[in-house]
């Protein structure tokens, strides 16, 4: 069982974004540490995460059906879905996301990018801590999730990002319609929500199907969209404090 707040520790030192991504061919600014997710503290503002999130049925294949990027971090995607995974053993077990997408303007190449992420200790598995190669971090919360796990809504505390999620690439619109009523409740402005392109996976795709050859991307793209991320999400959240 993964226990939150395990795995990486608070660390003294703290690392520059400028210089870190800077070194990478991006030009950010702001500070991060290791993620201690030990609590949610009163970050979260007007989102209602839902709670006795059951981490075992949680995992497995997602696609991405619609999302709020006001961070620009997902500009350009498409075709984008999630595989999750629990890694590690004992005391420091963690979610693996495994990240596929596609980019505008580079075929049907399929990107590849890794996440981990932590439940929260006090929020009943609704709020994760992600970190992606422990330079960005940000808080993740579940706003509404099916009963049998079949679709659910998550966003930041922020409301900058918010995401849609189905194990199926497309969703009826009874679905559609409740999650943009879960995320308005929430305090999103649904206004510029916008469906995700599922250019290569039917109406009827199963969860893992999908053309294409996957691939790293160049650093020049991946300090370029971990700097969007960061401007996004890491410098409006700040650190996991309480």
């Amino acid at each position: 069982r993964i226990q939150a707040g395990m795995g990486w520790r608070p660390a003294k030192l703290r690392w520059s974004l400028n210089f870190v991504l800077g070194v990478l061919g991006g030009c950010l600014a702001g500070a991060v540490g290791e993620p201690s997710p030990t609590s949610s503290g009163s970050v979260l503002g007007t989102l209602k995460p839902v709670r006795g999130v059951s981490i075992d049925r949680f995992m497995g294949h997602w696609y991405e059906v619609g999302r709020l990027d006001r961070s620009r971090s997902q500009a350009g995607q498409s075709g984008n879905r999630a595989i999750y995974t629990v890694a590690g053993s004992g005391d420091d077990q963690y979610i693996e996301a495994t990240n596929f997408y596609r980019k505008e303007g580079t075929g049907d190449r399929e990107h590849v990018a890794n996440a981990r992420a932590w439940p929260i200790e006090d929020t009943s598995n609704g709020v994760w801590w992600f970190s992606v190669l422990r330079l960005i971090q940000f808080r993740w919360a579940l706003l509404a999730l099916d009963p049998d796990y079949q679709w659910c809504v998550a966003g930041n505390p922020k409301l900058q990002n918010l995401w849609y999620l189905s194990r199926t690439p497309h969703v009826s619109p009874a679905v559609w319609r409740r999650m943009q009523g879960v995320a308005r409740d929430n305090g999103f402005d649904i206004r510029d929500v916008e469906r995700t392109a599922q250019p290569l996976a039917g109406p009827g795709a199963p969860a893992g199907s999908g053309a294409g050859q996957a691939g790293c991307i160049s650093w020049p793209e991946w300090a370029a969209e971990m700097g969007s991320l960061a401007r996004g999400l890491f410098s409006t959240e700040g650190g996991p404090t309480g």
